[in-house]
């Protein structure tokens, strides 16, 4: 229970989050293109597994082959993680490796859902779950049929040992049901560039909801580290 007791580790948030958040979680990620959101679902899950928890990585955007190789990329290989059982990919798209776990049809929401729960419960705890991007997901549903299928997928997942961290990328739905999609979750992230006006862009990173703690809601300058991840300049408001 120790690692339940210390919450969930994710470095681009420490000074940002006043207190911890705990297991039993679910986040949004909203990005615009380029902004990092694949990079941080990486890093959230690689930190996770560093500390001996286990991960399952839902690859919607691009097969589960290609997430391997931006992993080598990004400076983590994931096949000892593997062999141990510890990471499980699940594939939205044809695969025949057989360490792969694949949803045939993803417009089956039956099939999505069942898969993903059957999957993540077998693991070992506690475990972190991305679904990178869900942007991908939505485009085979109406936004109701989309809304219930989130909502669904919260219901079966939420568990005191697990936490989730969905992608999206910015303008997936319309406000409306953007709104309701943001209810459904307690930790929300926003990744984007802001108008610098001819300057270089800089990534920005901003906490605009969180349920179990008090928290920083400015926006902060970050970059991507190869072999780190995103690196929030947490002292931007203090020089």
């Amino acid at each position: 229970m120790g690692e339940l007791n210390q919450g969930v580790c994710f470095s681009p948030l420490e000074g940002i989050v006043r207190g911890k958040i705990p297991f039993g979680t679910i986040w949004q990620v909203r990005g615009e293109s380029g902004a990092g959101k694949s990079t941080l679902g990486f890093q959230f899950m690689v930190q996770g597994l560093r500390q001996g928890e286990s991960a399952v990585y839902v690859a919607c955007d691009e097969p589960a082959a290609r997430v391997r190789e931006d992993l080598n990329f990004f400076g983590f290989v994931s096949d000892p993680y593997e062999r141990e059982g510890r990471l499980i990919f699940i594939d939205t798209y044809e695969s025949s490796d057989p360490r792969v776990v694949c949803i045939k049809d993803r417009g089956d929401a039956q099939e999505f859902l069942y898969v993903i729960t059957r999957v993540v419960r077998q693991m070992k705890k506690p475990c972190r779950v991305v679904l990178d991007s869900l942007t991908s997901i939505s485009a085979v549903y109406s936004t109701k049929e989309f809304l219930a299928l989130v909502q669904d997928k919260n219901r079966l997942l939420r568990e005191p040992d697990v936490v989730i961290m969905d992608m999206y990328l910015k303008g997936t739905l319309e406000e409306a049901g953007m709104y309701a999609l943001t209810n459904a979750y307690d930790v929300c992230l926003d990744l984007f560039f802001p108008d610098e006006r001819g300057g270089v862009p800089q990534r920005n990173l901003r906490l605009h909801k969180l349920r179990t703690a008090g928290y920083d809601p400015r926006p902060f300058p970050c970059c991507i580290k190869r072999g780190v991840g995103l690196v929030v300049d947490k002292d931007f408001y203090f020089r």
